[in-house]
């Protein structure tokens, strides 16, 4: 059992105790406090003790991540109301983290300190969660948990630490909390491609001033970052440069001399339009980093700028997005110097700069088909159109919106991540609907892929003008604070919404693809262990790049894919009260019949009566367009009158034609009832 306080308000708290599954339902139906406190007052100095420690995440982590890092633990992971909400321009998973004490603490000073400890698990988490007062809201639902892990062993606050040199210097090599945040995050995280040199240096400084050594550093620190582009030997020579005699508090002459190097390697682009946004690029490998001119101009000589001016690494130039031009300077049609934004994914860099050729061996990986299928309910078509849809945007732009629509758990954000892996972290972007529900939408500049969750704009006409309006070719980009203006469309468009009524589908659709789906969790699946260790794995998502670089595309994919009994079920969700009355209840009664508009409207008013006001002949029209085996629009030419069909049942004109035959058949041996002569 664990005790936790219920806070009815702001200060008054009640002392419940409750178990583990106890826990998991009180976190998501009320405020709440890992602390016990005196009275039931909330307030620091009323500390009384705690079976728990609490995490804040709101950035840096995903919920599988964060997982994954808990492995051994018993923990619970739930997101909170901003999760996946738009924060600053910015969707991302937002969590609590709780993890249990293998005893109470009673001594706040031991919570602090233990606190502390358990923070080294997420760097990124917020630092002010640690106070002795601390209360939170309820969450949205419990995404992960573990009850029969290991529990957080209760840390001492540094005056009941041994008091001896000695002591203390064999501790330092096991202590890492004392490390900064920056340092915490790369022996976590690693660093980005382009910063890795640096990250790698002042975290070696960081942990050379708390009395590590340069084994400890290869160790913790350069294994987190060295890959092909960064080999061992570099890390090694970055980590012997930060041990040598250099001032701890600041990047020493070494570090300088080497971030002049960099730049004098690379070359220097500057914004024509915005002089304070700088890029340098390294002219071996393609990478660019953002950097500060005044960086820049304290780091190299009069001279050395003399230089790259001459040898024109300093270049005035106007910054694009444009994965069409693999050149990262060019000069566009109007003879204006161009630099580049866009950055490949890794797995495409080498064949997007020409330094490799494309492998048009390779085979769609086993465990995307098994994916695939899994996804798409063993439907041929619907898996065929995904891969086609997956090929061209890698290649290219679709021009219509794939939509999954269906139960939650069975991929659909899977699918999401593999298509971030395929197009890279800088050229995608998760968001959601809430993002359609305001003008501004500068977020989408410079992405391949939008990927909107949750989506649920059935009743939002602006909300779905919006989302029709990204598949176009150009679009208006509004930002607060600066004038519109139009830019290319590069991205692709995917939606996923466990809502059925999430989208409406009108007449004539030519926006959304929906998709056949499955009704089976991936948990309950053999496809469940292997999302991270073969679904996303980077090696994998690097051949299934390579296959849709080379992969042949069937479909038709200017118009929306409609062959799947899901659209179908997602139109016929999508629809109004009287489409649903006229599809559902009128036309079965009135099969066989014609009727015009007039009386299908007068219809619709005696039966929902009120002041309801009927749709028009265009709203009429439009359903018969969507559902023309249902009811059908026929014009009569001499007086240009509009009447509505309602066609009869197949089944039902079929039993009549067979007994029409059988009736003809009877006449033509007996002749007609009806005038029967006499012989």
């Amino acid at each position: 059992m664990y005790k936790v306080s219920i806070c009815n308000s702001n200060v008054n708290c009640q002392t419940k105790d409750v178990t583990f599954s106890d826990l998991q339902k009180l976190i998501t139906t009320s405020d709440w406090s890992p602390i016990v406190f005196k009275d039931n007052y909330r307030k620091g100095e009323n500390f009384l003790s705690t079976d728990l420690i609490v995490l804040d995440v709101d950035d840096g982590v995903s919920l599988k991540q964060a997982a994954v890092r808990l492995i051994n633990h018993s923990f619970i992971i739930a997101p909170t109301r901003s999760h996946q909400q738009d924060k600053n321009g910015k969707c991302c998973d937002r969590f609590r983290v709780i993890l249990f004490l293998e005893k109470t603490i009673t001594d706040p000073e031991e919570y602090k300190a233990t606190w502390k400890k358990v923070s080294e698990l997420f760097p990124e988490c917020d630092q002010s969660c640690k106070d002795t007062a601390r209360f939170y809201y309820s969450s949205i639902f419990v995404s992960h948990s573990r009850d029969n892990g290991q529990l957080v062993k209760v840390s001492q606050p540094a005056h009941k630490s041994p008091n001896n040199t000695v002591a203390q210097k064999a501790n330092m090599q096991t202590n890492e909390s004392g490390l900064s945040k920056s340092t915490l995050i790369l022996m976590a995280m690693g660093a980005p491609k382009g910063k890795r040199n640096d990250a790698l240096f002042k975290a070696a400084k960081d942990a050379q001033a708390h009395g590590f050594d340069e084994s400890w550093c290869l160790e913790k620190l350069a294994s987190k970052i060295i890959s092909t582009d960064f080999p061992i030997q570099e890390a090694e020579q970055t980590i012997k440069s930060a041990f040598k005699n250099l001032p701890v508090s600041r990047p020493g002459n070494q570090y300088l001399n080497r971030l002049r190097d960099q730049i004098i390697a690379g070359t220097i682009i500057r914004n024509i339009e915005d002089q304070r946004e700088t890029f340098l690029i390294n002219d071996n490998s393609n990478t660019r980093l953002s950097i500060n001119m005044g960086t820049v101009f304290d780091t190299i000589s009069k001279e050395d700028m003399e230089y790259m001016r001459r040898s024109g690494k300093y270049v005035n130039a106007m910054i694009t997005y444009n994965p069409e031009e693999a050149k990262s300077i060019y000069v566009d049609e109007n003879g204006t110097p161009c630099f580049n934004k866009y950055q490949p994914p890794t797995w495409y860099k080498d064949i997007y700069w020409g330094n490799a050729d494309r492998d048009k061996s390779i085979q769609l990986p086993q465990i995307y088909i098994d994916f695939f299928n899994h996804l798409t309910n063993g439907d041929q078509s619907s898996f065929d159109f995904l891969v086609d849809w997956l090929a061209k945007m890698v290649t290219g732009r679709n021009l219509t919106i794939l939509t999954t629509i269906g139960e939650q758990g069975i991929g659909k954000g899977i699918l999401g991540e593999i298509m971030q892996a395929l197009v890279g972290d800088t050229n995608y972007i998760k968001c959601r609907d809430t993002v359609l529900k305001t003008k501004f939408n500068g977020h989408i500049e410079g992405k391949r892929l939008v990927y909107i969750d949750e989506l649920d704009i059935k009743h939002n006409k602006a909300a779905h003008d919006r989302i029709k309006d990204l598949v176009n070719p150009q679009i208006e980009l509004e930002q607060k604070g600066k004038d519109p203006r139009f830019i290319k469309n590069y991205a692709s468009i995917y939606l996923s919404s466990n809502s059925w009524d999430a989208v409406r589908i009108e007449a004539g659709n030519r926006r959304y693809s929906v998709i056949e789906l499955t009704n089976v969790k991936i948990t309950n699946t053999p496809l469940e262990p292997r999302i991270d260790t073969e679904i996303l794995n980077p090696q994998n998502i690097s051949l299934l790049g390579q296959y849709l670089l080379n992969h042949e595309i069937k479909f038709d994919l200017k118009t929306p894919f409609h062959n799947s009994e899901r659209y179908n079920e997602v139109m016929m969700e999508s629809i109004f009260e009287w489409e649903d009355y006229i599809l559902n209840e009128w036309a079965p009664d009135h099969q066989g019949r014609t009727y015009s508009i007039n009386e299908i409207k007068n219809a619709i008013k005696r039966h929902f009566k009120g002041n309801f006001r009927a749709p028009g002949r265009r709203k009429i029209e439009d359903l018969a367009k969507k559902f023309p085996e249902i009811l059908k629009f026929r014009q009569d030419g001499s007086n240009r009158s509009i009447y509505v069909q309602f066609p009869k049942n197949p089944e039902e004109m079929r039993k009549e034609a067979e007994q029409l035959m059988k009736t003809e058949a009877w006449n033509r041996q007996y002749g007609h009832i009806d005038g029967m002569k006499e012989e």
